[in-house]
């Protein structure tokens, strides 16, 4: 299979589109966030439903250390600033394009002005990942359909038949 390569700059306009997606193009926001956003304190659960993940993520996030710990008010309640949104939606889409957290984790914490050869390394690398995955979900596949195939075999010679090839070849291991 012949491997595709691009130019840096492809990647550096596809770490801009992770984050102008995952930031930018989604500030709508309910009547109530927005005024939480003009206080500037957001609560855990305002984040949580501007970003549509759960509470529980957002706790998550911050153990692992992607999502900095809010400090709580004298009520004893977290309150985050409106970089919260945009960190946990950049984390959101960085999952789309199947990084793992401790990739991301390192994608948060490259400075603003990263050299772009940086970004290209993780993703070069997160391609390769992609076409091995494709490779075996092309050969799972592959069996899927001779599994098929010998179904559609024996169906065609005895239409009423209830023996079924690929149930004894299952049950002897011989399906691998």
């Amino acid at each position: 299979m012949r491997r595709m390569t691009f130019p840096p700059v492809t990647f550096c306009v596809a770490i801009f589109f992770l984050y102008y997606y995952a930031v930018v193009s989604d500030l709508e926001c309910t009547p109530r966030a927005k005024r939480e956003l003009m206080a500037d304190e957001l609560r855990i659960s305002d984040v949580a439903e501007q970003c549509e993940v759960s509470v529980d993520t957002l706790r998550y996030y911050e153990r692992l250390g992607l999502l900095p710990e809010a400090p709580p008010t004298e009520g004893g309640y977290q309150r985050f600033d409106c970089g919260s949104i945009e960190r946990v939606r950049f984390i959101k889409q960085a999952q789309r394009l199947w990084f793992t957290m401790d990739e991301i984790a390192a994608l948060l914490s490259l400075p603003n002005e990263t050299d772009c050869s940086q970004v290209r390394e993780m993703l070069s690398k997160k391609l390769v990942e992609v076409d091995d995955r494709l490779k075996t979900v092309q050969a799972f596949r592959d069996k899927l359909a001779c599994c098929l195939a010998k179904c559609d075999d024996q169906l065609s010679a005895e239409p009423d038949s209830r023996a079924c090839p690929v149930v004894d070849e299952m049950a002897h291991g011989e399906i691998g």
